[in-house]
């Protein structure tokens, strides 16, 4: 087709093709990201299975570090691992909050994610009953912040590896 004595047909067929990869990459790398997270709530879903499993093995105490859970046998090393971290397995991608019971607080956070491996945009958090959920800054920070003055508050008997946790 000629305009004025233009050809369009050749721009058009490059342009075309940008303008779509342009509009749809933001879209895909959005869902991408959306995914790894629900991998990780996932992963952390099945760590809070096992720290049970362990807890029902050793008198309700969860144990010292994820680490023990795959000495014990209970998961895997690519459990330990958040997928939007990039890391390989090896040391645990979760933060974890050592000394507390099968019996504490349900809603208290027993293991978190970095918020670096989620675009800062916040943390997945496992809490002590097991769920797995997705908080957004500044409520992760404001919720962990909680957590910690509630067990600092607490008569709750915490395991002496808690008191040597650097929140």
């Amino acid at each position: 087709m000629a305009i004025a004595g233009i050809t369009t047909g050749g721009i058009s067929l490059v342009i075309v093709p940008i303008i779509l990869v342009s509009i749809l990459l933001p879209a895909l790398s959005r869902a991408r990201e959306l995914a790894k997270r629900a991998v990780c709530a996932s992963n952390l879903r099945i760590i809070g299975q096992n720290l049970h499993i362990y807890a029902n093995d050793n008198g309700d105490w969860f144990p010292a570090d994820l680490q023990t859970l795959v000495a014990e046998g209970l998961t895997s090393p690519e459990v330990l691992i958040c997928p939007s971290s990039g890391t390989a397995p090896g040391a645990p991608d979760f933060l974890y909050v050592p000394g507390l019971t099968d019996a504490a607080t349900p809603n208290w956070i027993v293991a978190f994610d970095d918020a670096a491996n989620h675009n800062g945009e916040g943390s997945v958090v496992l809490r002590v009953d097991g769920s797995a959920t997705f908080l957004r800054e500044p409520q992760f920070s404001a919720e962990l912040q909680r957590v910690r003055d509630e067990i600092d508050a607490s008569e709750f008997a915490v395991h002496p590896w808690y008191r040597n946790f650097d929140w």
